[in-house]
């Protein structure tokens, strides 16, 4: 039978935005997209508070107190070991007036006790699990609890292999983890590099790149462009077997080595695996890293690396790996950074995207597509914006509620109008 040259079409309507939209399911994001701002807002509240995130292995926490403070679509918040093995994650917020628990600097740290430097508000010391110990002088103000004034804490989740992930969703029907991610931690493709040999080595990272975050995993998620933008896995990998599978929210890369490379030790097998929405892990003989892809705002994307390293592993392939990759993600942040420069300027609209050889992309896309249409849909029926990060989902006081009409009297944008 043959295949219909017609495009199937969506027709998405929007009162938010305040115009229809074509969805063209074989063509590209919208260029507005990659760069509104209301766009990205609602990507803080439909995917980063409310899908589960991942974050790093386990095997970077070995000893109590130790924590990782992470930034991510604006969200500050620290996973931090306790006394009994256990990783808690946390917002790095006081309950009392907002000053972070930790503080501003980015390497990881271990501490005994969690405490504000602002009024000296402290956690119970040592169990590390976000319980309030001491309130100076609240002691005897009537009505005031200790027990509900501890950490937000933040729901957490380690896979099969040891892989740390963090959901900011606060309500009772939260998506489960593997209602999100299915079996990824038990794909065959893994067994052949035994997790418990890659040890955590060193972080890297790009900061401020001039790219919306979708742009990199757009990126990512393909490797059409190998052949022109990747002189080094070109020369290493099979490109004409190479493919990619979008299931469960994750997209498995699958690229063989070139035929005359598969008696060498460093063969070009590189075992890669998104995570949506925005992180991915890559496994190989003598090194492996993963990427977490993190929002800055609309247009703005900080790239942060974890590397690590195979027990038995020589310096020389360790190094000469690492020196490979950090090659691609630079010619990767140079695609990424011009392809964004015309997504800014307008007249970039979309394109045409290959339905097998940007699969991933697409794959990509209908994810995103869905988690902010639907969860639009839900904030319209409620006639408020929905943040699921937050204990009651953003329920206005009504000093909130007066603030909003203040706002929305002094000309408050279009999409924030009921």
């Amino acid at each position: 039978m043959p295949v219909p040259t017609q495009v199937a079409l969506l027709l998405v309507s929007s009162s938010c935005f305040g115009f229809t939209v074509l969805v063209d399911e074989n063509v590209n994001l919208p260029s507005a997209w990659y760069r509104s701002d209301a766009i990205y807002q609602l990507e803080r509240r439909a995917i980063f508070s409310k899908k589960w995130l991942f974050l790093c292995h386990t095997n970077r926490f070995t000893k109590s107190g130790e924590y990782i403070r992470f930034k991510i679509a604006g969200y500050s918040f620290f996973a931090i070991k306790d006394r009994e093995g256990k990783i808690n994650a946390f917002h790095n917020v006081c309950r009392h007036r907002a000053f972070p628990i930790l503080g501003s600097k980015k390497e990881p740290g271990q501490a005994t006790i969690l405490a504000c430097k602002f009024h000296g508000w402290r956690q119970v010391p040592y169990t590390m699990q976000g319980k309030l110990a001491k309130a100076p002088g609240f002691k005897d103000v009537e009505g005031f609890k200790p027990e509900e004034n501890g950490l937000f804490e933040i729901r957490t989740h380690i896979d099969k292999l040891g892989y740390l992930y963090i959901n900011m969703d606060t309500s009772d029907d939260y998506i489960k983890w593997h209602e999100q991610f299915g079996d990824v931690d038990s794909q065959p493709r893994v067994h052949g590099f035994p997790i418990d040999k890659y040890k955590y080595a060193f972080s890297w990272s790009f900061e401020n790149c001039d790219y919306n975050w979708k742009t990199l995993v757009d990126n990512y998620n393909e490797c059409y462009h190998c052949k022109v933008a990747h002189p080094g896995i070109a020369s290493t990998v099979d490109l004409k077997s190479y493919y990619v599978q979008g299931s469960d929210s994750y997209v498995a890369h699958f690229s063989p080595p070139k035929p005359e490379n598969v008696q060498k030790q460093e063969d070009g097998s590189i075992v890669a695996t998104f995570l949506f929405p925005y992180a991915a892990i890559t496994l190989m003989p003598s090194y492996a890293y993963t990427m977490r892809v993190v929002p800055i705002d609309a247009h703005r994307t900080e790239m942060q690396y974890d590397v690590y390293r195979p027990t038995d592993a020589t310096d020389e392939a360790f190094d000469e790996t690492h020196k490979f990759f950090v090659q691609v993600e630079e010619e990767d942040k140079f695609l990424c950074t011009n392809a964004q420069k015309n997504m800014e300027a307008g007249l970039y609209r979309t394109g045409a995207l290959h339905p097998k050889q940007e699969h991933g992309v697409l794959y990509f896309q209908s994810l995103v597509k869905n988690a902010l249409m639907s969860h639009r849909k839900q904030e319209e029926e409620a006639g408020r914006e929905i943040f699921p990060a937050l204990q009651d989902g953003g329920a206005m006081t009504k000093e909130e509620i007066f603030c909003n009409k203040l706002e929305s009297a002094c000309g408050t944008p279009k999409h924030l109008e009921w």
